[in-house]
């Protein structure tokens, strides 16, 4: 994946003790499905072949 960076903006400990720093990149932690789908996936993983997007397209993330 390429072109695709999450940065953390706000320091935030998670529930695991982990402390995420203003600027951490944390796109390795986040992950993405349509807003309906019962799973979700790494980001790079959701993006790694072309995909189309429409404008009214629901997405979630965790």
């Amino acid at each position: 994946m390429t072109g695709i960076q999450i940065l953390n903006s706000k320091e935030t400990t998670l529930g695991n003790g982990l402390v995420l720093n203003v600027g951490d990149e944390i796109t390795i932690i986040i992950e993405i499905n349509y807003f309906f789908s019962e799973s979700t996936s790494p980001i790079g993983f959701f993006f790694k072949d072309q995909l189309i997007v429409y404008r009214d397209d629901l997405f979630k993330l965790i």
